[in-house]
């Protein structure tokens, strides 16, 4: 139960945008580009895994977990989202949270 709080549906957060490419800090101050995968928080382990695959790519954690969320993940370490290490060098220990590139919050008034 929720008293006095605020819930949020993901149900229709649910897209996957594609891929992109982002600088990040590289060794010796030189900066290295990853691709990361652009994501709603509702998407699910299973569908970002199934994503990643079609692309050609790789999530770097393995997750049974497939119907977490994105959202429900990112901000709750799971045995499943704690595995390797951060595919920049000293940007976490590996959990999803840890690979997090930017958030939209979207405020109780349903304000971003």
């Amino acid at each position: 139960l929720n008293r006095d709080g605020t819930t949020i549906s993901l149900a229709k957060l649910n897209t996957i945008h594609g891929l992109v490419t982002v600088s990040v800090p590289g060794k010796q101050d030189e900066k290295e580009e990853i691709v990361c995968i652009d994501t709603d928080a509702g998407v699910t382990l299973r569908e970002l895994q199934q994503y990643a695959h079609k692309q050609g790519r790789e999530v770097p954690f393995s997750a049974e977990i497939g119907l977490s969320t994105i959202g429900g993940t990112a901000f709750a370490t799971t045995k499943d989202s704690a595995i390797g290490a951060s595919p920049v060098p000293g940007m976490g220990v590996g959990d999803v949270g840890s690979m997090i590139w930017s958030l939209t919050v979207v405020e109780d008034t349903g304000e971003l």
